[in-house]
């Protein structure tokens, strides 16, 4: 039986539109969705906690205010801060705090650190200031400048004078006065520094802390990861529940410091007594900055 081949009817125009439309359809769904796969593998997602998207709107009051002691120690000398993150003010006060303060346990602060640790610490703090302190970070100063040459960038802080000295590894570092870009190694070394002529340790403990707050307390930062490098390497009481909890805080103490530096040091006023121990003022502390 021969075969036969049916003559195909020509489509219409109105068919072959109908075709073009489809393929051309198809050809734009999937450039789409490859320009999508290579946007998404060439932009990483930022952390969960850099959305800002729904804290912009938040307000806050004296409750989500917080206070953590941070604590820098070395083999002969302890450097004590209250960190107090007030987001109901859009601030974050750094307020140094002497070793030899007066506990109420009849001891310094250096000696409760010494014998007991940062826990301990935490606790004398709270007690002579009459401030909710319920967290603590300890680290050496060692510690923190491995975290902060982690970090990979400088810290812009102007010297209230030039300084020269050599540091513990024997090497001599010289720095002259006015605005410098510090190293995580100068910035350590600052750290330990003891012989300000024209200043007192504490204000520029203080003044460094708030230079390296102002600097990395940035919606850019991963504040997640920052978090978690310096749980790895102190001594804190922090979790990442207390993160969690705090963070859309964080996130939005860091939209602010990106506008305008937020950071600021104050002082704990106070009087020696006759064995040169420092005691803090409660009244003035109460009408201070670092009282919700």
């Amino acid at each position: 039986m021969p075969l036969y081949f049916r003559d195909r009817r020509p489509l219409s125009k109105r068919a072959q539109y109908l075709i073009a439309f489809a393929v051309l359809t198809m050809v734009l769904i999937a450039l789409t969705g490859w320009l999508t796969v290579r946007y998404y593998s060439s932009h990483p997602d930022k952390d969960p906690q850099t959305d800002s998207s729904q804290t912009s709107s938040v307000s806050y009051t004296d409750e989500d205010d917080g206070t953590l002691l941070l604590i820098f120690s070395d083999s002969d000398a302890e450097r004590f801060m209250l960190i107090h993150t007030a987001p109901s003010d859009g601030a974050v006060f750094v307020a140094p705090l002497p070793a030899n303060t007066l506990t109420q346990q009849e001891k310094t602060l250096a000696d409760v650190f010494r014998k007991n640790g940062p826990a301990k610490a935490m606790q004398a703090v709270a007690a002579v200031t009459n401030l909710p302190v319920s967290r603590y970070m300890a680290l050496t100063t060692d510690q923190a400048e491995s975290f902060l040459a982690d970090l990979g960038e400088g810290v812009s802080y102007t010297l209230p004078e030039a300084v020269r000295f050599t540091d513990k590894d024997g090497a001599t570092m010289q720095l002259d006065a006015g605005e410098q870009i510090l190293s995580a190694g100068q910035t350590a070394a600052l750290l330990r520094y003891e012989e300000w002529k024209k200043t007192d340790v504490l204000r520029v403990n203080g003044d460094i802390i708030v230079a390296l707050l102002n600097r990395y307390l940035l919606p850019t930062r991963s504040l997640r990861g920052d978090f978690a490098s310096l749980s790895n390497l102190a001594k804190t009481n922090l979790r990442i529940d207390d993160y969690t909890t705090y963070r859309d805080a964080l996130i939005y103490l860091a939209e602010a410091n990106a506008l305008a530096p937020i950071c600021q040091r104050i002082e704990i006023v106070g009087k020696t007594d006759e064995q040169g121990r420092f005691i803090p003022d409660v009244t003035a502390i109460r009408q201070s900055p670092l009282t919700p």
